[in-house]
């Protein structure tokens, strides 16, 4: 090769390090080189301006030359967890176990906490050589955690209106059964008392005055227990839905059955009162519509994870059909369960296919620090059932 051709190799060689190292000092992220010992060998601008990336001693600086398993050694000394998991991670890539490693961590500064995220990864060309990097996540971070709270709130929020609602239930079917119940057992003691005295003429008209007088009272009994059951609130999810598996047995004729396990305790009100009416729906759904004969209820309490499936041998149906006709029509059955089981911070599934049945399913992750039944109180002035 002629000195000329050379110079010509030499100056490319030149302006492609310039063009990786303009390209290098460019990015905001801090990015070093390290050799198979750990020692920094090559660092970008970013790195070499950012006076923390350093020990938390601040006692030797994280510059050309600095063996960076040292400087982590004496971050973790000084109690600096990330530092510790930091410098395994390194390792398994330096030595090709890994080929990407990255480690999360935060710092507190002047300008208050900020998040990090430091990754690793094999120098390219090299057996033992490693890159590191570290990228400022501070904006993501801070976006993440208004995200989480804002949920939370949501969540509280949703839940306490689910409570009111079922509380509101429970007022207006005190009220229907100890208000209007007496005044027409009154008006029943009236008429009954009012056939003694009439002749034969009247008694007719009494006797059918009295026939509506029972209809309605029954019907007020009913829609009394409908809205919400003694039970629900006397005994638990257990009892109630017992309770509504033998009505809705009684007035269909159906086979349906429930099964509990893992239930040693009283869950917290508002999923009671949501796995209740989920439930409801879906046995209404059930019997009305999908031509079964034999319906399963089972709620399973394990590991915090609350399920209730209730399963039929129906007909079933397509669930994108009938999703779309209740946008269209209003009906908000299926819709209904699963706004009820977001609210209350679960999911519900419907799993069914053109006649083979049809079960849904909701979950509920139970964090263990909600308040029981015995202690959730409702502020009736905050929120009005809709």
């Amino acid at each position: 090769m002629s000195r000329q051709q050379q110079a010509r190799v030499e100056e490319a060689l030149r302006a492609s390090e310039s063009m990786k190292r303009g390209i290098l000092n460019s990015l905001n992220t801090r990015i070093a080189v390290l050799d198979g010992k750990g020692i920094i060998v090559a660092t970008n601008k970013a790195w070499d301006s950012y006076g923390d990336t350093r020990s938390p001693s601040y006692k030797a600086p994280a510059a050309l030359g600095n063996n960076y398993f040292d400087l982590l050694q004496d971050a973790a000394d000084h109690g600096d967890a990330s530092a510790e998991q930091s410098m395994n991670s390194l390792r398994s890539v330096i030595d090709r176990e890994t080929a990407f490693a990255s480690v999360e961590y935060e710092r507190a500064g002047p300008g208050g906490t900020h998040w990090f995220v430091a990754r690793a990864m094999p120098l390219e060309d090299s057996i033992d050589g490693a890159v590191v990097s570290h990228e400022d996540i501070t904006d993501r971070m801070l976006a993440h955690h208004a995200l989480a709270d804002a949920n939370k709130r949501l969540q509280a929020m949703s839940k306490r209106v689910l409570n009111i609602q079922e509380e509101e239930r429970r007022g207006i079917s005190r009220e229907l059964h100890d208000d209007i119940g007496q005044s027409l057992t009154a008006l029943k003691i009236g008429l009954h008392r009012l056939a003694q005295r009439i002749g034969d003429e009247h008694k007719e008209i009494l006797m059918q005055c009295l026939s509506t007088a029972d209809l309605t009272l029954e019907k007020l009994r009913n829609l009394s227990l409908e809205l919400r059951p003694p039970q629900l609130d006397q005994l638990g999810l257990d009892e109630a839905l017992h309770w509504l598996a033998d009505q809705q047995r009684n007035n269909t004729g159906l086979d349906i059955s429930c099964h509990f396990a893992g239930l040693t305790e009283r869950l917290p009100a508002v999923l009671e009162g949501v796995c209740y009416r989920i439930a409801q729906e879906a046995l209404n759904n059930a019997t009305r519509h999908a031509k079964a004969t034999k319906i399963g209820i089972r709620v399973e309490l394990s590991d915090r994870l609350l399920k209730l499936a209730i399963h039929d041998d129906g007909v079933g149906f397509d669930i994108d059909a009938a999703r779309n006709k209740a946008l269209r029509t209003g009906s908000l059955g299926l819709i209904s369960m699963e706004e009820r089981a977001q609210l209350a911070g679960g999911r519900l599934k419907v799993r069914t296919v053109p006649g083979g049945g049809t079960t849904v399913q909701a979950s509920f992750a139970l964090s263990g620090n909600e308040k029981s039944t015995e202690n959730e109180s409702i502020d009736h002035t905050l929120v009005s059932m809709s």
